[in-house]
């Protein structure tokens, strides 16, 4: 039987703490709707929409899900301005999961920056981490 030290050593290695953002953002420079991003995403996942409200749900387990919403771009800041407007930016959704189902959230996050000619982003001040 395994020390209760060598499980606890065990386990802690196994849980990796990460600094995530609050939130992430699609930043697309065409302009695209939620229908859209779920075409990207594919039929892997189990995906509600809501066209009319821009909002997209998709499942990640039995409980989890990431969210996409559209906002308007309208930032009150002059760096958010400036950085909006040097990547040419014409759409912005905002994306929100649990920190914990980062590793599966990281993947359709991915999926959607390789479909889409721009990025996502962390909702940070300076918009870091950034998935290409």
């Amino acid at each position: 039987m395994k020390s209760k030290a060598k499980l606890n050593k065990i386990k802690n290695a196994n849980t990796v703490k990460r600094d995530l953002p609050p939130g992430w953002i699609i930043m697309s420079r065409n302009e695209i709707t939620v229908a859209d991003i779920k075409d990207i995403v594919g039929d892997d996942y189990d995906i509600e929409i809501w066209t009319e409200v821009g909002v997209l749900e998709i499942a990640i387990g039995e409980k989890s899900s990431v969210d996409i919403e559209a906002f308007d771009a309208d930032p009150r800041d002059e760096y958010s301005c400036d950085y909006i407007a040097k990547n040419g930016i014409k759409e912005l959704f905002y994306v929100s999961f649990r920190p914990e189902d980062y590793d599966a959230a990281e993947k359709i996050m991915k999926k959607i920056a390789a479909g889409i000619d721009g990025f996502v982003c962390g909702d940070t001040d300076d918009f870091t981490p950034v998935i290409k």
